[in-house]
């Protein structure tokens, strides 16, 4: 009973840190300021994830084994590969390599495993989607701030056609520390998690038969529309109507409004012809008049991705420890960007890089298990979760950083209970498709 009445007294602090969860980026860059002179790193500590997965390590490591979700355990490999590697070789990026494999893997999987075991695990869930619904309306008024900075600069910023200044916004202004990009982070990796979170949002709140408010799934519809359209990521802007369509979003909408909102959008889309061939042409191809390249651009032109690539692949000469553990996390940007930062932008090399191939496997275990554990999952939840599984590989081909920057944690979060929620559903027992009371 004593156990119990603790417990319980603890959940209101368990769901708060839930609740904070995403606001992981702002809560990382103040503790940086506030107390890495202090603290050093060691304030990472103190990040919402961390302690998350600190309120939940003893359910995780008390649970019967069958109950947890056994993609964790290969994901969590997969960051410690490349601590072993950068240990063995007795690199500087030992630390970096800590950094990248707690937050983006080993806290995230112990905060997913003891969410799995929790009696009172929905509540915890919707607390954290109620904490990322927050975040991303005060991220709304970010966005307005920082647009009128940008008509403040005095730089001629507003003279551009519309156009110009959307893409302009997301290549140069997204770029530059205004209001938005200091709350929201990278575009792209951003992009990634409002995505990721749209489509596992409604099995989320579905867990253990339960129902999904529609005004909670309108909202975060309505809100990652905003922001996925205001950071113009390429791949964002197309898996975003999937994401609309394969979690039920429109069905909360009347059919009317949803007609309605349509037939206007491609009215003004013809009637604007020209700038929607521009829209298409910055998107798919690139326009060097509008700024930034396109999907097709940013791999096939010069110096793009596929380059890049190539040129690890005749550049790289690693012994067999190498190989197999690869070089510790972050030593790719340092040896060839001068900074831990850079990336390959593809997840699967820089998981070969930093993890070697016994890395890589793992990642690659983990998603596989994940997808074989939807087998046991009813109709739409099943599809869905193996959807979101797809859009995270994808993802990963372009650019994903479970730890971005070392020093946030959110998308590892993301990742651990995309992997865990095969487990988590039980028997199916879902309504993700929209149906909410």
């Amino acid at each position: 009973m004593a156990n119990a009445h603790n417990g319980h007294g603890r959940m209101p602090l368990l769901l708060f840190i839930a609740w904070l969860t995403p606001f992981d980026l702002p809560v990382s860059q103040l503790l940086h300021w506030a107390a890495n002179g202090t603290l050093g790193d060691w304030y990472l500590l103190l990040l919402p994830s961390v302690a998350l997965a600190a309120c939940v390590v003893q359910r995780a490591f008390r649970a019967p084994v069958h109950r947890l979700p056994p993609a964790l355990l290969p994901w969590t490999i997969s960051g410690l590969c490349a601590v072993l590697g950068a240990a063995l070789a007795g690199r500087i990026n030992f630390g970096l390599s800590i950094q990248d494999c707690g937050l983006g893997y080993l806290a995230p999987a112990v905060a997913a495993a003891g969410i799995a075991v929790h009696p009172q695990r929905r509540a915890i869930l919707s607390a954290l989607l109620r904490g990322w619904e927050t975040y991303l309306f005060v991220g709304i008024f970010s966005l307005g701030y920082a647009i009128w900075q940008s008509y403040s600069l005095g730089s001629g910023w507003c003279d551009f056609p519309a156009l110009q200044k959307w893409t302009m916004w997301r290549y140069e202004m997204l770029n530059s520390g205004n209001a938005y990009a200091l709350w929201m982070g990278n575009a792209n990796k951003a992009s990634n998690l409002l995505i990721l979170m749209l489509l596992i949002a409604p099995v989320m709140l579905s867990i253990d038969a339960g129902s999904p408010s529609r005004w909670r799934m309108r909202a975060i519809a309505l809100l990652s529309l905003v922001h996925v359209l205001a950071m113009c990521s390429r791949l964002g802007l197309l898996l975003l109507p999937v994401a609309l369509l394969a979690g039920g979003y429109l069905r909360l909408f009347s059919a009317r409004a949803v007609v309605v909102t349509g037939l206007a959008a491609i009215a003004v889309a013809v009637a604007n012809h020209s700038v929607s061939l521009e829209v298409l042409d910055a998107v798919f191809v690139g326009s060097e008049e509008i700024g930034g390249g396109g999907v097709l651009s940013t791999f096939a032109s010069e110096g793009g991705r596929f380059e890049q690539w190539l040129g690890i692949w005749r550049t790289w000469r690693p012994d067999l420890q190498q190989l197999l553990l690869g070089f510790g996390s972050g030593y790719y940007g340092i040896q060839s960007h001068g900074t831990a930062d850079a990336e390959t932008h593809n997840f699967f090399i820089d998981r070969v890089l930093a993890s070697g191939l016994f890395g890589l496997l793992a990642v690659v275990a983990a998603l596989g298990v994940a997808w074989i554990s939807t087998k046991r999952l009813a109709g739409q939840t099943k599809w869905l979760v193996r959807l979101s599984i797809a859009s995270f590989v994808l993802m990963c081909v372009r650019e994903f950083s479970p730890a971005y920057l070392f020093r946030t944690s959110l998308a590892g979060v993301v990742v651990a209970l995309l992997l865990s929620l095969p487990t988590m559903v039980e028997g199916g027992r879902t309504a993700p498709s929209g149906a909410a009371q």
